[in-house]
């Protein structure tokens, strides 16, 4: 595709994807080369990875130092890369990594690397993970998710180390509970203001038929969010006696006048799906 070459090891869909090449270099210390291919979202990909590029493009880069980028708005550089000096050509093999765009650039030329970047479910949490091996005068990490990888949403922030050459493991953790496939991915921003992306990883936290309560624990307002309709709600303490009780009713319960501790909350829906949650109220 236009000298692109991907050849997968798995089934790849490229439908409803675009497909560009931008002359313009991604940014680094020397920046990378003037070809640089993007798609419309990211999109899975395990295979063989390489492009066809002019002697002009190098950009002032070595080319027999070449390495294969991947990514999004910013990217990951690879290591291993194959370059061919007559044809022009550079390939890498990639195993089960994210990205919406390809190019190549310097080894070690991006100002914050990222060397692993991890999405994870564990106990009703999305943990998201990544390690840097390098950083330079970098400020802060914003996790960002989307629901189609192309709008995106702020989490939160991680400060940064700032300063270091060595290894430094990073974490969040995503309490919301969410349905369907979700992309997350890492803003990083430098002490300038100046700031890239990082890879897109995707998961799908939790089965499309749940029925999830949420913020919990909870100090005021408890929503309740389930594929079909709420029939029937009944908030009951430790005990079993019945608190609040209600058909057909909103999908969120106020309880901040309610004390702290455990409480049961029963939920049914139009469907007859059934089923006890166990709510923490601050």
């Amino acid at each position: 595709m236009d000298s692109l070459t991907l050849i997968p090891t798995q089934e790849l869909l490229l439908d409803e994807q675009l497909l560009e090449i931008s002359p313009i270099p991604i940014s680094g210390t020397p920046p990378g080369i003037a070809r640089v291919y993007r798609f419309t979202k990211p999109f899975p990909f395990s295979g063989n990875a390489g492009f066809y590029y002019r002697d002009s493009e190098l950009n002032g880069n070595t080319e027999n130092s070449l390495q294969l980028f991947f990514g999004d708005d910013s990217f990951t550089w690879t290591t291993g890369s194959v370059v061919d000096l007559v044809k022009h050509y550079i390939s890498n093999n990639l195993s089960n990594v994210e990205f919406a765009a390809l190019t190549a650039g310097q080894e070690n030329s991006l100002p914050v690397q990222i060397a692993d970047f991890r999405v994870e479910r564990v106990e009703g949490t999305t943990s998201i993970y990544w390690r840097t091996t390098l950083e330079e005068d970098a400020s802060h990490f914003e996790v960002q998710n989307s629901e189609n990888g192309r709008k995106w949403n702020v989490l939160g922030q991680v400060k940064a180390v700032g300063n270091r050459q060595s290894e430094q493991e990073y974490y969040f953790s995503d309490n919301v509970p969410r349905r369907g496939t979700q992309y997350y991915r890492l803003k990083m921003v430098d002490l300038d203001g100046s700031f890239m992306y990082g890879p897109v990883r995707s998961i799908i936290p939790i089965a499309v038929e749940s029925i999830i309560a949420y913020p919990n624990p909870v100090s005021d307002r408890l929503r309740i969010d389930t594929e079909k309709a709420v029939a029937y709600l009944k908030l009951s303490d430790i005990t079993g006696r019945t608190l609040i009780e209600q058909k057909n009713p909103e999908r969120y319960l106020n309880l901040s006048t309610y004390p702290q501790g455990i409480y049961l909350l029963t939920v049914e829906t139009t469907d007859g799906r059934h089923q006890v949650l166990k709510v923490f109220k601050n």
